[in-house]
């Protein structure tokens, strides 16, 4: 057996899934009990409606055709489509189809076409699905004509047809009209770019925009041309700067040589002359070279000489002679080269200066013609983005007119109305529609009923809404002349027995103030909930536990229990009250064991007032004192005020209620006015319960484990009986 499966719901109260559904069974099954003869009611209701609409109906005649679907809506040469959803595309053409709009315009087709049904329509009914594995719509007309029928059919097909090309053809000229429209647009943005362009340009006295970006190259190449010239003032200045260094150190002979030209090797003079030459810092000089070459030529000759020649020789003298005055015109002509380049550095300060001025300049005037150049740029690119866009529109919108004509449409006709012919209905079927309507609604009805219905049918429904304990549950027994047979030894009813052996054991042992109960009190909210049948074997299997029982019946309006256990009424409980008749005259044995009963006597006319009695209360205490349970029988609360009058001298009140009679609201009124006269309930105990209520089952096994063997007498009884 699967193990049932326990939730826990918002309270933290755990719910028994297999449980509830058992109570929800077991209810459906009590009403299902009370009110089967509704579902009858109803199930008959609707045969008869269905037979009577059969009889009254009007022969149906049935039309068909199909509809077959095309290849998907081409494309446009643009890239944009219209395209149908293939996904639910037969599911909206069937919707569409069915439209109250289209069936009343071919309705007015086929009456404009045929003036005889203008001023009687007959009744028509179409219908579409999609054939399975296929992309066919097969349609269907019903209808009261078998021409109307087949006009209809067909004319259905060709509005809506004409009401698909209608709405493709708004959606072309809608969509044209958008691209116009934002053709437009695209244009008179770009057209306004152009004149803010022009606005810019002549706005910085430019008169064209090829003018602003000519100005703007040339005096990119000037600030070029003045950059070159500056960067080789600088080498020349770095030159001038390095031999105006050494001229200042003549004194220390680093530069002498070069000026007085005694440099053995001669190599200072000509790096210095070489340098001077590259740079072109001056001009050629043809005396230096002439002097220096003489000078060179001179001293060649005088070292060949003086080999061979000494010093005072004439020739050597003339030589020497000849070589200082050289030497002097060499040194006056690289004096006037020295001072020469001082006269050129200046120069070159002073042009450098300028040269960095106009660099400056051309800087500025640069930058600002490159802002120009940059923001009329900016426009130029944003005009002709918008150009192609604008193209693209136009384009578009021609290709969107060329295409408008070509057939875009999906569905195509493949059948036509075929010739109405009377449908055959088996008449079985409407019967059997019937019957399931009726037997729906009376099941619909018998549970309006139960949830309207506020009587108590499982002990869920009490112990849900009250707080008073439940003592125990007595189970539905068969009746005898109308009463339940009270208990004796070894009773068969087990299940009946046990449960009035729990209460017993409830009072025994639920000792919930320190001592157990001895006056009990047994009540209930209406007559006829079985609390006399439960006080008497209450009393009975109390004497059966060795407790010395008394059983009073207390009900002194309507008293029957003298009648339960054969013994006369003359004397009884209003006796001893009203007229001081002893306690040992009005008390008889009942030939049960342990057990003594009270009758209610002759029924007086205030019994209120002798329940209430200081003669009764002195007789309860002599009562409790002679024996060990007193059970009394008290009328209903809810029909008099003798029970709750008499409840606040009971030590335990047990409250009864039946299965499937007394209603909620009895029990709570019931409950509150004992909780007025401050009377705390014992328990409460559900008679004549089904033992197949939910949480009841487990009585069943009473029998089993309470089976006893046969006795032989009763074998032998049976044997001849047979």
């Amino acid at each position: 057996m699967p193990t049932p499966v326990i939730e826990t719901s918002e309270g933290g109260q755990q719910v028994e899934w297999s449980e509830t559904f058992h109570a929800f069974l077991f209810r459906a099954r009590i009403y299902l009990k009370r009110f089967w003869w509704i579902v009858i009611f109803t199930v008959a209701a609707g045969v008869i409606v269905q037979k009577w609409k059969m009889r009254d109906a009007t022969p149906t005649y049935v039309s068909r055709a199909e509809m077959n679907v095309s290849n998907l809506v081409s494309s446009l040469s643009t890239g944009a489509s219209i395209n149908e959803m293939v996904a639910n595309f037969f599911q909206n053409q069937i919707h569409l189809m069915q439209s109250e709009d289209v069936q009343q315009n071919a309705k007015m087709q086929v009456c404009a076409l045929h003036p005889e049904y203008l001023n009687n329509t007959p009744w028509v009914i179409p219908d579409a699905l999609v054939l399975p594995g296929t992309s066919i719509l097969q349609l269907t007309a019903k209808g009261s004509d078998p021409k109307f029928t087949q006009y209809f059919l067909d004319t259905w097909m060709g509005v809506y047809l004409q009401s698909r090309d209608d709405k493709r053809q708004q959606v072309y000229d809608s969509y044209t009209i958008a691209l116009e429209k934002s053709g437009n647009k695209i244009k008179a943005q770009m057209d306004a770019l152009m004149v803010d362009r022009d606005t810019f340009v002549s706005s910085h006295t430019f008169a064209s925009v090829g003018a602003a970006e000519t100005a703007a190259n040339e005096a990119l190449a000037k600030l070029s041309a003045v950059t070159d010239q500056i960067n080789e003032m600088n080498a020349q200045l770095d030159f001038l700067k390095t031999a105006n260094a050494n001229a200042k150190l003549i004194d220390d002979g680093k530069f002498k040589d070069y000026v007085n030209g005694t440099n053995s090797t001669g190599d200072h003079v000509e790096e210095i002359d070489r340098e001077l030459a590259s740079l072109k810092l001056l001009p050629p000089n043809a005396d230096y070279q002439t002097a220096k070459d003489t000078f060179l030529s001179l001293q060649t000759q005088f070292d060949q000489l003086s080999i061979g020649l000494g010093k005072r020789h004439p020739t050597m003298a003339n030589l020497t002679n000849n070589l200082e005055r050289m030497q002097g015109n060499l040194r006056e002509l690289r004096l006037q080269r020295v001072a020469q380049l001082e006269a050129e550095k200046d120069y070159l300060k002073v042009e450098l200066a300028a040269a960095l001025e106009s660099q400056r300049a051309l800087e500025t005037t640069t930058k600002d013609d490159n802002k120009i150049r940059t923001k009329i740029e900016d426009y130029t690119t944003q005009i002709e983005m918008l150009k192609t866009t604008y193209a693209s529109t136009l384009q578009s919108t021609a290709s969107l007119r060329e295409n408008r004509e070509i057939g875009q449409e999906m569905l195509q006709i493949n059948l036509h109305a075929t010739p109405a012919l009377e449908q055959t209905v088996n008449p079985l079927r409407p019967i059997a529609e019937g019957a399931f309507i009726g037997l729906v609604a009376g099941v619909i009805i018998i549970f309006l009923l139960g949830a309207l219905d506020g009587r108590v049918m499982s002990v869920e429904d009490l112990t849900q809404r009250f707080d008073e304990p439940m003592l125990g549950v007595i189970p539905m027994q068969k009746r005898t002349n109308g009463q339940v047979e009270l208990l004796k030894h070894g009773d068969q009813r087990q299940m009946f027995a046990e449960s009035c052996r729990n209460i017993r054991s409830s009072l025994l042992y639920m000792d919930r103030q320190g001592q157990r109960p001895r006056i009990i009190m047994l009540t209930s909210s209406m007559p006829s909930e079985g609390k006399s049948t439960l006080s008497s074997n209450l009393a009975i299997t109390l004497g059966f536990a060795a407790s010395r029982t008394l059983l009073v019946d207390a009900d002194m309006r309507r008293g029957q229990l003298h009648k339960r256990f054969g013994l006369p009424n003359d004397v009884g409980l209003a006796e001893h009250i009203a007229n001081n008749v002893p306690l040992e005259q009005v008390i008889r044995p009942t030939g049960s064991e342990n057990l003594d009963f009270i009758s209610c006597g002759k029924y007086p006319a205030q019994p209120g007032e002798l329940l209430m009695s200081d003669r009764f209360r002195d007789s309860i205490q002599t009562l409790r004192q002679r024996y060990d349970f007193v059970v009394f029988d008290s009328p209903p609360i809810l029909l008099t005020d003798d029970a709750a009058s008499f409840a606040t001298r009971a030590d335990a009140v047990i409250f009864v209620v039946r299965a499937g009679f007394t209603r909620l609201r009895q029990v709570r009124t019931s409950l509150e006015n004992l909780h007025r006269r401050g009377v705390n309930v014992y328990g409460m105990v559900v008679n004549f319960i089904d033992h197949r209520e939910p949480g009841y089952y487990s009585y069943r096994y009473y029998d089993y484990y309470s089976h006893q063997p046969e006795l032989p007498e009763r074998k032998d009884r049976k044997n001849r009986s047979a």
